[in-house]
């Protein structure tokens, strides 16, 4: 198991458009473009889709984002990782929010903020 485990993640490395998550039957193959953000929950995650699906896992977030492109995903609070493409606009209240494209609501922490908008400025 643990040659495979090393397989896969030299994989993901290798094709970093290709998120390989284990699952009861074996593994699922995800285009890391079809995310639009993550949330995590202790040591699951949920992955919401621009088609509307989701996906639970059983990796923690951290795990997930080494995985992903560090160019086009953002840790923007410690349960939120987004696909900047899917970040529609920011709306200023009592914190920060970063809107999606589907209406949701993503909070931007406090202490992130500044590195999001350094992200944001450089990102070509």
């Amino acid at each position: 198991m643990k040659f495979i485990d090393e397989h896969i993640r030299q994989l993901a490395e290798n094709n970093n458009q290709i998120l390989i998550l284990p699952n009861k039957d074996g593994f699922d193959l995800i285009r890391s473009y079809d995310i639009s953000y993550i949330v995590a929950a202790r040591a699951y995650c949920t992955l919401y889709f621009y088609n509307g699906n989701s996906l639970l896992v059983s990796k923690p977030l951290k795990e997930i984002e080494s995985q992903l492109l560090k160019k086009r995903f953002f840790r923007v609070h410690n349960s939120y990782l987004v696909n900047i493409c899917s970040i529609h606009k920011v709306i200023k209240n009592d914190g920060e929010m970063l809107e999606l494209h589907d209406g949701k609501h993503i909070p931007l922490a406090q202490r992130r903020r500044e590195a999001f908008f350094r992200f944001v400025a450089t990102r070509k």
